[in-house]
């Protein structure tokens, strides 16, 4: 096997090279970089590469749908991709619960609509894995440190009753799934644990941190008009930007997937969304403490 890994220095990336030790890593930064020749010995691409600045839409259809379908185009007529996409595709709303590979998509965002594009590029070269994947946690998601801030200082607010289920995956069983993916059956796959309530994943939270569980409550709608009131000021201040609108929705909309053809085909086996929560806390403590000892 030849293979080539886009966004490697990433996040997801880091934790599939750990597997691909041998993998090449590819910059698509370079735009003077001639796709064609770079992948002409590939036999596998596996492209993670993407923007998650949910409030430009300019840049997500550009990183997203339009750098995926220029590296589609550069691939060998049988070389294998394998395609990091979104449970985003489907849409806010599920058509239907648990929602399958086979649920229709509804892409209702910038971020969803370019990811959604970016898949029929892929499809198109047929032979490819595309993988729609939940929201992933895990090390270095340091992001989700500043929602377990915010909760660690009573700020956090339940939106809505609490009892829509998140779908989270940790990404060290993402990778495992996307190394397993090389040697699949071309199709798409779905990678997201089990599904916690909104309310159970801040019990799991506060447990860990020893504090009360919120019990205040906002709704959905009011939480959206301000983040379109304070849109500028985030922009400016970088502050408030654990809670974007696209974040809004992973957490305040109910979503359970099947993942049991990837289960089967791709030995999928997530972890316990309740014990990687908790792993994520206890690293989150860790580093807290590691900063005050500097200080």
């Amino acid at each position: 096997m030849k293979i080539y890994i886009t966004g490697a220095s990433g996040r997801l990336g880091h934790a599939v090279m750990k597997l691909l030790p041998s993998a090449i890593s590819v910059n698509l930064r370079d735009e003077s970089l001639n796709l064609k020749k770079t992948f002409s010995n590939a036999t596998h691409v596996i492209h993670l590469a993407a923007s998650l600045n949910f409030e430009d839409a300019r840049e997500l259809w550009k990183s997203n749908y339009e750098l995926t379908k220029r590296v589609v185009n550069s691939l060998p007529k049988n070389c294998k991709i394998v395609y990091a996409s979104s449970i985003s595709v489907y849409g806010k709303r599920l058509v239907e619960i648990p929602a399958t590979e086979k649920t229709p998509c509804h892409p209702d965002s910038a971020y969803a609509k370019s990811k959604y594009a970016a898949e029929q590029e892929v499809i198109k070269h047929g032979n490819y894995v595309a993988l729609r994947i939940a929201a992933i946690y895990g090390p270095g998601f340091t992001d989700y440190f500043k929602m377990i801030d915010v909760l660690r200082k009573g700020h956090m607010r339940i939106i809505g009753d609490g009892s829509n289920r998140v779908p989270f995956v940790h990404v060290e069983d993402v990778a495992k799934a996307i190394k397993n993916s090389l040697n699949a059956k071309s199709g798409i796959y779905l990678l997201s644990a089990d599904s916690i309530t909104q309310r159970k994943t801040f019990e799991i939270v506060s447990k860990e941190l020893g504090i009360t569980t919120p019990m205040k409550t906002i709704s959905p709608d009011i939480v959206h008009a301000l983040l379109k009131i304070t849109k500028i000021i985030r922009k400016l201040t970088h502050k408030g930007e654990f809670l974007t609108p696209e974040h809004l929705n992973i957490l305040s909309k109910d979503r359970v997937f099947d993942c049991s053809k990837a289960k089967k085909e791709l030995k999928f086996k997530p972890r316990k969304t309740e014990r990687g929560i908790g792993e994520m806390v206890k690293e989150y403590l860790r580093v807290k403490k590691s900063m005050s000892v500097v200080k």
